[in-house]
């Protein structure tokens, strides 16, 4: 009987040692599974980090692309208004010019 009670212990304690190598190398599966995952997370948010830089950077060369727009439309209105001074300048010294040589056809003519 005591055989057989011994035989039944050492069953049993087979049983639990190999329960508890599954355990362990789970656990070690697990823990190995949960740095690579705590790695992952860390290079994810590195990668975050480096996009959330970029966009900043995109931002700011947006804002300064946009400033050199502005500034080019107000050089522009500047350059458009002085040719349209000038048109009327030259439309002016056109009716000037006009009115002159009316004048001087009037006393060609009057002369002859």
């Amino acid at each position: 009987e005591l055989e057989r009670q011994l035989d039944k212990a050492r069953r049993e304690c087979t049983a639990l040692a190999d329960a508890s190598a599954r355990n362990n190398d789970e656990s070690s599966r697990a823990y190995k599974e949960a740095e690579e995952a705590s790695e992952q997370a860390r290079e994810a948010k590195k990668h975050a980090m480096q996009l959330v830089e970029a966009v900043r950077t995109l931002k700011q060369d947006l804002a300064r692309a946009e400033e050199k727009v502005r500034a080019q439309e107000t050089e522009l209105a500047r350059i458009d208004m002085e040719r349209k001074h000038e048109v009327t300048d030259m439309e002016e010294l056109k009716r000037a010019l006009e009115a002159r040589l009316s004048e001087i056809q009037l006393r060609h003519d009057q002369a002859t």
